[in-house]
């Protein structure tokens, strides 16, 4: 299951099977490279300690459950094609072997590239299968809205799609984008109104895509967009996009069961290009439900810089 929180999207799932990792133990010296990087970083674990205060209660697993989601031989990638004439590739060097960010292609040289033809209908084979999609007019077909107080004790009250059109809280705009808002009244007499949804399809795997032109920013909000699997946590829970208040770095983090850790807090090992938040423990129940975490370095992919760089989009596998 997916759900968001006052986030303007487009969605596209991706689906496949996916194997779980083996706990692992963190050794001595290890854990001192951790309690470095969480001294710079302890800012925004303190926030999101603090909004992570109430976490949510176990959810009755979907009786709509996919079993399979991949299946091979439906190409869903195009081509690029160059438009700066006969000389476009003089000057460049034509990588040749395996991904060296272990993406699943084999690279090959200019003389390979010219005399190899595309099989099929012209466009590379691709182990993924589009499953679902929302984007559009047809955004919010496949969801369930959410309404009542945060489970998770945000200070909001979310309303159903009736409330939140007539609302002006929900809507495609003129660009074709959907918009998930707060209500932005200066006083009101209750608890402040936003949009929470759930898609209605659950997944035992996949890649999922996210593609997003702005996210509410400032003091007091809390956008996000994340899985949850049921029974919380033994389903697990992974944060895709989130953070708090005026924050501008993304923060992904895992939620699960006791023994599940990431095997080191060290950058280079895990072959990441962010930090690691809060410990290398992922167990809500031993880490006062914060899980671990793993904070960008980007100042753009959240909150005004994500908004000033013209959104972006974020997949998660």
């Amino acid at each position: 299951m997916l759900l968001f929180k006052s986030l303007p999207v487009g969605l596209i799932f991706l689906i496949a099977d996916l194997q779980p990792t083996s706990a692992t133990l963190v050794p001595r010296a290890i854990q001192k490279l951790h309690e470095v990087a969480a001294r710079h970083t302890k800012n925004l674990a303190r926030d999101l300690r603090v909004a992570f205060g109430g976490v949510l209660v176990a959810q009755p697993s979907s009786t709509s459950q996919h079993v399979i989601y991949c299946r091979p031989g439906k190409p869903v990638l195009g081509g690029t094609t160059g438009n700066a004439g006969n000389n476009f590739f003089d000057g460049w060097d034509f990588f040749v072997g395996g991904d060296p960010t272990n993406g699943i292609v084999q690279y090959v040289s200019q003389d390979v590239g010219s005399s190899s033809s595309p099989t099929g209908t012209g466009t590379p084979s691709s182990p993924w299968t589009l499953t679902e999609t929302h984007a559009g007019n047809n955004f919010f077909d496949g969801w369930d809205f959410f309404v009542g107080g945060d489970p998770t004790n945000g200070i909001v009250q979310y309303v159903s799609q009736d409330v939140g059109n007539s609302s002006n809280l929900v809507e495609v705009n003129g660009n074709g984008n959907a918009v998930m808002r707060v209500e932005t009244t200066p006083t009101v007499q209750n608890t402040r109104q936003s949009i929470r949804i759930t898609t209605q399809s659950s997944f035992n795997g996949g890649l999922v895509v996210m593609s997003a032109v702005h996210m509410p920013t400032g003091c007091g909000t809390w956008p996000a967009f994340w899985t949850n699997g049921p029974n919380w946590p033994a389903g697990g829970e992974i944060d895709i996009v989130e953070a708090v208040n005026d924050y501008t770095e993304n923060q992904m983090t895992i939620h699960t069961n006791p023994g599940c850790t990431l095997p080191t807090a060290n950058q280079n090992a895990l072959q990441i290009s962010g930090s690691v938040v809060g410990g290398t423990d992922c167990a809500a129940i031993t880490t006062g439900n914060q899980g671990c975490g793993i904070r960008s370095t980007s100042n753009t992919t959240f909150g005004t810089g994500f908004n000033q760089n013209g959104g972006g989009t974020y997949a998660n596998e």
